[in-house]
């Protein structure tokens, strides 16, 4: 899988192409009242949910299921260790999920990647096409009181069969009186005319 690390060269010198993209929320998230590790593990038929792998250090394991373009929790499925592959079984079932789905950067339909860099308080996400790369959001991360960004880097990309939505797991690690870390899962519906001029996509 590509990652911000393969493209970070590229990014500093491409020219980036105009186009519209989602400005930073003015506020910054809160501190998780637990620490996570979130890993994806599957996608609904019609990309719209994504299922997710959570253990969590105070309430154990589970399998979230999130909708992806708003990213809102579904459903939550805890689990115990030796259950696992039941639970995934039980989740695949209820919501249909597809063994299609892809676990990396690279759309499976379109001839784009997905490529992330921190920029200060930012996540920013961008989509290379060729020599192309756009940036195409900005997820803000966690500050420390004095507006210090967290130290960020990317787990897992992960796309829907269809290349309609996407999925990015990313590690937080911030320090204030306390050193904290955990990971975070961001999901959007993919919008593939920001990236190319009059390519369109189909409807939901």
């Amino acid at each position: 899988m590509r990652t911000a690390t393969v493209a970070l060269a590229a990014l500093l010198t491409a020219a980036f192409a105009s186009a519209s993209f989602a400005a930073p929320d003015e506020a910054m998230p809160q501190l998780p009242p637990s620490q996570q590790s979130i890993s994806i593990v599957g996608f609904s038929a019609d990309g719209k949910q994504v299922f997710v792998r959570v253990a969590d250090e105070n309430t154990g394991l589970s399998l979230q299921v999130r909708d992806t373009k708003r990213g809102d929790l579904v459903k939550t499925y805890p689990f115990q260790e030796d259950a696992e592959k039941k639970a995934l079984a039980r989740v695949k079932k209820s919501h249909e999920g597809s063994d299609a789905w892809v676990d990396g950067a690279d759309n499976p339909r379109k001839e784009i990647t997905l490529l992330t860099s921190q920029k200060g308080k930012d996540l920013v996400i961008y989509m290379m096409k060729g020599d192309l790369i756009v940036e195409y959001e900005r997820v803000p991360l966690l500050t420390t009181k004095k507006k210090e960004p967290s130290k960020t880097f990317v787990k897992q990309v992960a796309w829907d069969a269809k290349g309609k939505y996407a999925a990015i797991v990313y590690h937080q690690e911030i320090t204030d009186l306390l050193r904290w870390e955990g990971d975070f899962v961001h999901t959007f519906k993919f919008k593939s005319y920001r990236v190319t001029a009059g390519e369109s996509d189909d409807d939901e």
